[in-house]
């Protein structure tokens, strides 16, 4: 009998620690999904808006990145990735003034926002993927 219930408690710690490190992958896609979503619907005029797309695992600065000389954005890759861990808060910001107005609609080009609707899209993807979450077995 003993000798159950450790493999009982092995199968439990198993069990524990690769539902984690699922979790985390997922967490990981969706918020880089969430993120290049965020920054395709923003409208680009300038490119500054788009560019002061940020994230960060710490809390954000607040002032306005200065004006780009391209419309390039950083990508959540990388280190960053590797960082999340299930628990972990991610803040996705921008500091660019007028970043509400565009998310209320005064853009033509984003007549709905960015942030809210990758949001729906995010919390959608999330319950998809916790839904059919599986762990395989040893």
């Amino acid at each position: 009998m003993f000798a159950d219930s450790a493999k009982f408690f092995s199968d439990i710690q198993f069990f524990e620690k690769e539902l984690k490190r699922s979790s985390e992958r997922v967490i990981r896609r969706v918020t880089k999904k969430l993120y290049n979503n965020i920054v395709d619907r923003t409208p680009r005029d300038t490119g500054y808006a788009r560019h002061n797309w940020k994230y960060t695992l710490d809390s954000p600065p607040y002032e306005p990145l200065p004006r780009p000389s391209k419309t390039f954005y950083e990508k959540p890759e990388g280190l960053f990735l590797q960082e999340i861990q299930f628990g972990s808060v991610i803040t996705i910001y921008n500091n660019t003034p007028y970043i509400e107005y565009l998310e209320d609609g005064w853009s033509g080009q984003a007549p709905l926002g960015m942030v809210q609707i990758s949001m729906w899209e995010a919390e959608a993807d999330l319950d998809n993927a916790f839904r059919t979450l599986t762990i395989s077995s040893r």
